[in-house]
């Protein structure tokens, strides 16, 4: 425990910091990843479950190497999004609700790529966030992709259905084709605000609190 800041004095070209339940998860200048803390869904990336009090490389795909040239990072319960400089999305961590978007529920110790409901690669995206347990990508179009858990309709894609292991895009007022022009999102636990280039704002999901 520390009651005052501390400082990672070996770690001085930090780009973002992102803070996931018990794990921490850091990404660098150049595009490296470094994650620490609780591990046991396989958050941190590294092949393992092992939980880390010091910080360790994310591995590459399929657990060879390591991951690189990412540019930004998300973290939800247990999972983590990154984004690298070609627009792919990639996550590893916790995977119940199909909220890796890879196609499985199965969790995954080293990143996967997302993957679109053909089974193609979810590419060509500018910014990425994570709610609790759901994850979204805008497009360099300005459209919205999400998948993972929806049972409160989060994804905003017109149903409850629980489980979304694919990426899919997020429809318009009234289910009329899809949201566009998107330029920010941020997932809640249950839900899901999108604003748009017109200064609009959108939200959808759960609204228990008035959260809407």
């Amino acid at each position: 425990m520390s009651k005052y800041p501390y400082q990672l004095s070996h770690m001085n070209n930090i780009e973002q910091a992102c803070a996931g339940r018990n794990y921490t998860v850091l990404l660098t200048d150049d595009g490296t990843v470094y994650t620490a803390g609780c591990n046991d869904k396989g958050q941190l990336g590294d092949g393992t479950k092992e939980d880390r009090t010091r910080l360790v490389q994310v591995k590459g795909l399929n657990g060879e190497g390591y991951l690189s040239h990412i540019r930004s990072i998300a973290v939800g319960d247990g999972c983590v999004v990154a984004l690298d400089n070609e627009g792919t999305v990639w996550t590893w961590g916790s995977n119940d609700h199909g909220r890796l978007g890879n196609g499985t529920t199965t969790e995954s110790l080293t990143p996967v790529k997302v993957l679109k409901e053909d089974g193609t690669e979810l590419d060509n995206i500018v910014s990425v966030a994570a709610g609790a347990y759901h994850s979204l990508a805008i497009s360099a179009s300005g459209e919205l992709w999400s998948w993972g858990y929806n049972k409160y309709g989060q994804l905003g894609i017109g149903t409850s259905e629980e489980n979304q292991p694919y990426a899919v895009k997020t429809h318009g007022i009234n289910g009329e084709g899809y949201l566009n022009n998107v330029v920010q999102v941020v997932g809640g636990d249950t839900f899901t605000m999108a604003a748009c280039a017109d200064g609009g704002i959108y939200t959808w999901g759960f609204n228990d609190k008035g959260q809407f």
